[in-house]
């Protein structure tokens, strides 16, 4: 899970999945927390029943938020913590890494395009879906976000788009692999 707040977009798609997979018992799940995410996410997924793990802070968040528009693009202060978040980021992969060898999920679900670097470099073997919610709108950095989105979208096994607009620009990159909600 990759979201702030509990009432935040990236939070609240991936919670109502989380409460129809508590509800049925037919599988075992379990969730990684970004660090990031206030402690009131995770007791949220804890009173459904869910357990949860938190991995460490660098996972490509700030990365991600630079590329979906979330930051401010003119301040040297954005360049250095993105240049961290990349630094730290890798230096985590496998750390992330063997936590899922170490629970073999059948499938991972990132709740965030921003999370698409991280599920790039994990060689897991499990089945990958990200979610694409954030919306493709012009700002400074949209080349890049697509050429991130080309590059890594080849361990994407399905996108999650919620819109129409977004199923289009993920077509351009990875055709007839996606789902529309």
């Amino acid at each position: 899970i990759h979201g702030t707040y509990v009432d935040g977009g990236a939070f609240l798609s991936a919670f109502e999945i989380l409460k129809r997979l508590a509800v049925d018992q037919r599988y075992d799940v379990e969730v990684l927390i970004v660090d990031s995410a206030k402690k009131e996410v995770k007791d949220a997924i804890e009173n459904i029943g869910i357990n949860c793990i938190v991995l460490k802070r660098w996972n490509f968040t700030v990365f991600g938020r630079l590329l979906i528009g979330y930051l401010t693009v003119s301040r040297l202060k954005t360049y250095i913590n993105v240049f961290r978040d990349l630094a730290f980021s890798f230096y985590n992969i496998n750390k992330f890494n063997i936590i899922v060898r170490e629970t073999k999920p059948d499938i991972i679900h990132f709740n965030s395009i921003v999370m698409l670097p991280l599920c790039y470099f994990s060689k897991t073997g499990s089945k990958t879906i990200v979610h694409c919610r954030e919306g493709f709108r012009p700002f400074p950095f949209m080349n890049i976000r697509s050429w991130v989105i080309k590059l890594f979208n080849s361990s994407v096994s399905k996108f999650i788009c919620i819109s129409k607009n977004e199923k289009d620009k993920i077509d351009k990159f990875k055709k007839e692999s996606y789902l529309s909600i």
